[in-house]
């Protein structure tokens, strides 16, 4: 970090401990401070100066058995049959490795039980084979050394430290190699050459890389990943029905694919949640973690990313995927009343390329970028996203969003649109009551209206009136609302059943929902991030453009009147000009405003910029992909609303008010905690590793409880996903070290 080597290891984690400690020994840091950094003894810090000594950074990482060193090692079993063998007894047997007469009993049961299996293996191996009589003492000699190697080459090589420092006072070299025993056939190879084989196997195997698109098999196995939060997300995008549109949306990847559309899709919306905005910072970072949570060794690259990109586009319906969508959000939760706000969401852009212009309602001005025309409702959720273009008019897609709306939800009840001054258009009013849908609108200033002091209260509140406007044939109401000076119309065709106050409150909340909703969406499921990668087509720019030959004529005709009125106060003197030549001035002057009159009636408004300059062109930009992934961006944060107000109680840490960005807070803080995840034929278990105290865990883990129905699916559709928090630590739990 800033050219400084920086070493971390989590609490529990005795190997990355471990190499932290060896990294600073090399470095020559003094003992007493590596021992207050990783809080460690001073006999724990000699051990694995030892490890460091014996075999570099491969010994210390080489994992161990946790908790106290074995009583009997293989060193010492393979002494005991050897004295045992001699005619020893068991006190001195016991006196001799020093350890108490009840493990030395202990041991010789299990020997003679290995002897038992050893004599029938052999018997049953080679039954015909014949072997020559030997003298008393070699066979009892060597039956007792083939009894120890037996022994020794089935409990392996141990590692542990009283092993390694502990040596008897008999002992000055290592045993030979002995025979089998009475009438065997010698080894093949030495015990000792067994522990090097199995860890040159071993080591093979984890160099072997993770395999793409391969299932993580059911078993007692417990995979660790720092992810495992996002199958919350995962099982959250189950519930409100992903799956499902994406299956009408005909999304798909070829057959011979190793990831199938379903897993990239999710695997995607999952790295989104994580915090990874773009393709190529969320799936190289940890691959194997990842992967875990899609249930494969490994998540799919970033270029087999952008091949899938491109493979779905192909074949994606916008327009399927979006009534699919709805139709899924309803049955997940369908709202009390069906009251939605449509909005656009401009997004500007940076580019060389000549776009389309759209406003910037944030910044309040025209510049190039891309717009979309987003329906929500008001918990925020987003029901649909349409791309359009980015000059046009909110008001010419309010109706098709309604009618929309109405294919999912029949005429049984009532839909009502809120929007702000963009949608506000006279024809797109009257269309809408035509139809039977409600709507309440802010009116722009540019509107002709009856006096609003009049009509607002005197103190702030709202008032109304009937608006009879020439251009609406149908029954409307202007509520105007009165904020201290400020007057605020406000159009509405919603019956005198809705008071006034009500229906400025419904269109404050959904307004106030969308907006908040665009701005969680871009900080949680970075809507406004690039994902094309250039790709413009450029073109004539045939966009119309004011016609500078009509402002040419505006301003001659406007010079010629000018002249016309000096003409006419212009009198005859003199020796000057006489009456004769400024009445011909007159009529010259006169003459040629009405022909530029007339030129300017027939010269149109607007031309094509072509036509004024030949070399113009304009740009437009590929967004195929923006099409496929941002409604994909939506569907993730709606999860995160499914996932808050299905958590909602358990994510607070009391019964006691709370604050709402507190459990959002929470919230994200489960998505992103790590954990294991375990995998069942019929369900998928998550233990997630959040340390909180006792009630927040109790609360939460009781809410993760009451969502774990069969709706709460794995990306497969069919396992269960079970998802809790890990116990809290105990004395018990705690890791700790016995020394002798």
């Amino acid at each position: 970090m800033r050219g400084l080597p920086v070493l971390t290891f989590e609490i529990g984690d005795r190997v990355g401990r471990d190499v932290a400690i060896a990294s600073l020994l090399r470095m020559k840091v003094k003992d007493a401070d590596i021992r207050s950094l990783c809080g460690v003894s001073h006999g724990l810090l000699c051990k694995v100066r030892a490890r460091l000594r014996a075999g570099g950074i491969a010994e210390v990482v080489r994992e161990r058995r946790p908790g106290r060193p074995r009583t009997m090692t293989a060193r010492m079993r393979a002494l005991l049959a050897e004295k045992q063998g001699q005619g020893m007894s068991q006190g001195a047997l016991a006196k001799e490795l020093g350890v108490a007469p009840s493990i030395v009993h202990r041991e010789l049961a299990a020997l003679a039980v290995g002897r038992a299996e050893q004599a029938s293996l052999e018997t049953a191996a080679s039954p015909t084979v014949s072997v020559e009589s030997a003298p008393a003492e070699s066979a009892s000699s060597t039956g007792t050394a083939s009894a120890a190697e037996a022994v020794a080459a089935q409990v392996g090589d141990d590692s542990s430290e009283a092993e390694a420092e502990w040596s008897p006072s008999t002992e000055t070299e290592p045993a030979p190699p002995l025979a089998g025993g009475a009438g065997a056939e010698p080894r093949s190879h030495e015990p000792s050459e067994q522990p090097a084989a199995l860890a040159e196997e071993v080591s093979r195997e984890q160099e072997q890389e993770l395999a793409p698109g391969v299932p993580l098999p059911s078993g007692p196995t417990e995979h660790p990943t720092r992810y495992a939060g996002l199958l919350l997300v995962v099982g959250a995008l189950a519930a409100i029905g992903v799956r499902q549109a994406l299956s009408a949306s005909r999304v798909a990847r070829p057959e011979s694919a190793v990831y199938d559309a379903t897993t990239v899709t999710f695997a995607m919306m999952a790295a989104w949640s994580a915090g990874f905005p773009s393709l190529e910072s969320m799936h190289e970072r940890d691959a194997r973690a990842l992967g875990v949570v899609l249930g494969v060794e490994r998540s799919p690259s970033v270029r087999t990313l952008h091949r899938a990109i491109q493979q779905m586009r192909a074949t994606f319906d916008p327009s399927a995927f979006s009534a699919a969508w709805m139709r899924a959000i309803a049955a997940a939760k369908l709202p009390e009343r069906l009251v939605f706000g449509v909005d656009g969401h401009f997004k500007p852009y940076a580019g060389d390329e000549p776009i389309d212009k759209g406003w910037d309602s944030k910044r309040r001005l025209a510049t190039k970028g891309i717009a979309d025309v987003l329906v929500t409702d008001e918990r925020g959720w987003t029901w649909s996203a349409r791309h359009v273009g980015a000059g046009d008019a909110l008001s010419s897609h309010v109706l098709a969003e309604a009618r929309q709306l109405r294919e999912i939800f029949g005429d049984a009840r009532p839909i009502v649109l809120a929007f702000d001054r963009g949608g506000f258009a006279f024809d797109a009013l009257q269309a809408l009551d035509a139809e039977g849908f409600g709507y309440v609108v802010y009116v722009p200033s540019t509107v002709t209206m009856p006096d609003l002091g009049t009509i607002a209260p005197k103190q702030d509140g709202v008032g109304e009136v009937a608006w009879g406007h020439v251009k609406l044939s149908h029954h409307a109401r202007l509520l105007v609302e009165r904020d201290g000076a400020d007057l605020v119309p406000i159009a509405t065709n919603l019956t005198t059943l809705v008071e006034g106050e009500a229906a400025v409150r419904l269109l404050r909340r959904c307004r106030g929902a969308q907006e908040n909703g665009f701005k969680a969406a871009r900080a949680h499921a970075h809507i406004d991030r690039l994902v094309d990668r250039g790709g413009a087509t450029r073109a004539p720019d045939d966009r119309l453009i004011a016609n500078p030959a009509r402002a040419r004529l505006k301003k001659e005709i406007a010079d010629l009147r000018k002249r016309e009125a000096e003409l006419a106060k212009e009198r005859a003197t003199d020796g000057g000009r006489g009456r004769k030549e400024i009445d011909r001035d007159r009529f010259r002057t006169s003459l040629e405003r009405e022909l530029a009159e007339r030129e300017l009636k027939r010269t149109p408004v607007e031309v094509p910029r072509v036509s004024v300059e030949p070399t113009a062109e304009k740009s437009t930009l590929d967004t195929t992909n923006r099409v496929l992934l941002q409604p994909m961006k939506l569907a993730t944060d709606n999860a995160r609303r499914w996932l808050l107000a299905a958590l909602h109680d358990g994510l607070a840490p009391t019964d006691a008010p709370y604050d709402a960005d507190a459990v959002a807070r929470t919230l994200d803080a489960i998505v992103r905690a790590p954990g294991t995840v375990r995998f069942d034929d019929d369900a998928v278990h998550v233990t997630l590793d959040l340390p909180l105290p006792p009630t927040a865990h109790a609360r939460l883990d009781s809410a993760l409880r009451d969502i774990a129905d069969r709706q709460f699916r794995f990306i497969d559709g069919h396992r269960r996903l079970v998802v809790r928090l890990a116990p809290r630590p105990t004395r018990r739990t705690l890791a700790h070290q016995v020394s002798r």
